[in-house]
């Protein structure tokens, strides 16, 4: 009897043991797999989100370009990429795309910003309102501002390609054309991104420089917003008596209807400027015939101003009832006007004075605008007799490019939106000729298409397959379960 309860005691004796050794074989198991799990969870927190973010987007819309990820992996320039965020609050797809470029180059950091908490952040780089999502990029030479709508376009099969903008446009006062042609959303953040960091990034982009100091217009927001911009050519200002000089990186100096006359010292180094290959944009009123050191420098390139305004005595080349206010004839034949006339626009030249050629040695001077044979020139002593007036004219001396504009609202806001476009695409084609825009080296890299394809079912096949989610596959997994709990039962 002893005996067999002693066997009974070592037989539970042996089984604790081997439950214990469980026990702790299974704490140590349970143990050392956490610590892998640990380990592994670092390692892969470590790697990039291009590594550890599966792109399950249609049409891979976080997947950068092969031209981007060359590009990137050859950068040698610090870049910041800021991400404004109103409230701290992330557009999660558009973080998940932003986060691809510092993956690819540790030269890239991305930095989200709170627009409400730091209300002063976005004015450091631009006076427009940005939209929420917007995103500004910046390196040690310059920044680029991309506003969010700007990561999209559309395409409408009618209209064709069209910001977020036209879009509304449109489609305020166009609906049914969105009913019938189909649109289409795409996504264009990975060729704007890389575009702007490379911009950022260039020893060299084009700057053109108001002169400030006496009185000057302010440019024109539609020019500096829609043109200057697109161009890509930077807009600075610049006051020559306190900088000192013109800088090297001008490539075009826009003095924009002075109200005071320059100085002599001033007017030194613009003719300085342009003997050294400079551009001048020059618009002016009819007061300028009075200001003694800006006449010096139109002198230098043959040309001066008349006194008086103009009056058109054609009365189908004026604006009705206001003579003063002149439709031109536009040059055939000089490229400083030929992308307006490709446009079939018409400009408007409004409270001009004249301008006169008197020639000046190594310079070529061509007629830009000009009035009929029945125009005169009203001044303080009355009217002049009738001829022919040059309202606009461009010189060329040597590898320098001068445009004279003799009409101070010409270019104004009012007037480029007043006439349709027609005065915006003739003050711009003028840019255009005498400077060149930086021009990315990259291939063009095509944008996502957003709109994703959808599955369309008919009701009848809606009813089936509803049946058979909600009632056939439920109505088998419980019949599964109670067949096997009542043979359970039965063993």
């Amino acid at each position: 009897m002893n005996n067999n309860n002693e066997f009974a005691v070592k037989n539970e004796n042996a089984v604790f043991n081997r439950k214990g050794k469980l026990s702790i074989y299974t704490v140590a198991a349970a143990v050392i797999l956490l610590a892998v799990l640990i380990v592994v969870n670092l390692i892969v927190a470590s790697l990039p989100s291009d590594i550890t973010v599966l792109d399950t987007s249609p049409n891979n819309m976080y997947t950068l370009s092969e031209t981007t990820e060359k590009y990137l992996r050859g950068l040698d320039t610090p870049v910041t990429i800021w991400y404004l965020c109103s409230g701290g609050e992330e557009n999660d797809k558009i973080r998940n795309f932003l986060d691809r470029y510092p993956a690819l180059s540790d030269k890239v950091s991305l930095k989200v910003v709170d627009p409400v908490a730091e209300p002063n952040f976005v004015g450091k780089y631009t006076d427009a309102e940005l939209n929420n999502f917007s995103i500004i990029v910046e390196g040690a030479k310059r920044f680029k501002v991309i506003d969010f709508y700007e990561l999209m376009y559309y395409y409408n099969e009618y209209i064709g390609k069209m910001t977020a903008e036209e879009l509304n446009m449109y489609y305020q006062y166009y609906p049914s054309i969105f009913t019938q042609y189909k649109t289409t959303e795409f996504f264009a953040g990975d060729n704007m991104i890389t575009g702007a960091i490379e911009y950022v990034c260039a020893d060299f982009v084009p700057t053109l420089y108001t002169l400030e100091g006496h009185g000057e217009s302010e440019f024109a927001s539609l020019v500096k917003d829609s043109y200057i911009g697109n161009v890509g050519v930077n807009c600075s200002s610049l006051n020559i008596a306190i900088d000192g000089e013109i800088p090297a990186d001008c490539t075009c100096l826009v003095i924009n209807n002075p109200a005071s006359d320059i100085t002599a010292a001033e007017a030194e180094k613009i003719i300085a400027y342009v003997d050294g290959g400079g551009n001048v944009m020059l618009v002016t009123s009819p007061a300028a015939a009075g200001f003694e050191n800006l006449s010096a420098v139109t002198a230098h390139i043959g040309m001066s101003a008349v006194e008086g305004t103009v009056y058109e005595g054609d009365s189908s080349k004026h604006y009705s009832r206001t003579p003063q206010y002149i439709y031109p004839t536009v040059s055939s034949d000089h490229n400083a006007v030929a992308d307006f006339v490709e446009t079939g626009y018409t400009a408007l030249v409004p409270n001009a004075h004249g301008i006169s050629f008197e020639g000046a040695e190594g310079v070529t001077v061509t007629e830009l605008l000009t009035t009929s044979e029945k125009a005169y020139a009203v001044t303080a002593a009355g009217n002049g007799d009738p001829h022919g007036f040059i309202l606009a004219a461009a010189a060329e001396k040597g590898e320098s490019r001068f445009v004279w504009v003799a009409s101070a609202e010409f270019a104004a806001d009012t007037f480029l939106y007043g006439t349709n476009g027609g005065n915006f695409y003739c003050f711009c084609s003028m840019l255009n000729w005498m400077q060149e825009g930086y021009k990315s080296s990259l291939p063009e890299i095509s944008a996502i298409e957003m709109t994703a394809n959808t599955l369309t079912i008919s009701d009848a096949q809606t009813n089936l397959w509803g049946n058979i989610l909600i009632f056939a596959i439920p109505g088998i997994v419980i019949a599964g379960g109670l067949a096997y709990w009542i043979y359970r039962r039965r063993r």
